[in-house]
């Protein structure tokens, strides 16, 4: 499989590296988990590096990486090296690989033909509500999605897994600590964000979708 991302940053996004992009984030619903988040090593690991993130900010330390979130037997029968270099994981699969890492998971698909999910996400307002309970939940817990990156601007036409950090609502948007080395971390509107997500993976011939993932 070969992957060469731009790091260009599509106009329909902000970034928060940008002046607006850090006004947005100061006015932002947010759980802190920035401080947490690193790159993906392996080309393929967008997935495992957004669950070692995750991981990592619900116990408060660093304690894993992208590698240590398939060292276990059952972890690897799910979720062979060798499938994810050429594969990358499907949402089933990354709904797996957290629970065997001890996390508490709910999968949500999105619209009919989801895969084997615990709940379904129907339209933009119905996204919006789950993200925000969870952004303003008391306990730790983290998003990730498994995102279409043409949907949201990107050229390059992959899906793609990242955490979500925050939640603006004077622009309604959302932060995604993107893990791919060359993008940086960016808002993205509610609408865009779940077209995104409403779309086919065709590592398993069904729709994307999000994680939630507490301690």
């Amino acid at each position: 499989m070969s992957i060469t991302m731009s790091s260009e940053l599509p106009s329909t996004l902000i970034g928060l590296n940008s002046n607006e992009g850090a006004t947005l984030y100061e006015n932002s619903i947010k759980k802190d988990i920035l401080p947490f988040c690193k790159d993906q090593v392996n080309l393929t690991f967008c997935a495992l590096a957004s669950l070692s993130i995750s991981f990592n900010f619900l116990h408060g330390k660093n304690l894993t990486s992208e590698d240590s979130m398939i060292e276990s037997e059952e972890a690897k029968a799910i979720a062979d090296r060798v499938n994810i270099n050429v594969n990358g994981l499907t949402l089933e699969e990354i709904g797996a690989v957290s629970r065997i890492n001890n996390m508490n998971t709910t999968v949500f698909g999105v619209s009919s033909g989801s895969q084997d999910v615990d709940g379904v996400v129907d339209n933009p307002d119905h996204l919006r509500k789950i993200f925000l309970d969870s952004l303003n939940s008391d306990k730790k817990e983290v998003i990730i999605i498994n995102y279409f990156l043409p949907t949201v601007g990107f050229k390059d036409a992959f899906g793609h897994f990242s955490p979500v950090a925050a939640y603006n609502s004077d622009a309604d948007r959302f932060l995604v600590p993107d893990v791919w080395p060359q993008n940086p971390t960016f808002w993205v509107k509610t609408e865009d964000l779940f077209k995104s997500l409403d779309t086919v993976d065709s590592g398993s011939g069904k729709k994307r979708g999000f994680i939630i993932v507490s301690a």
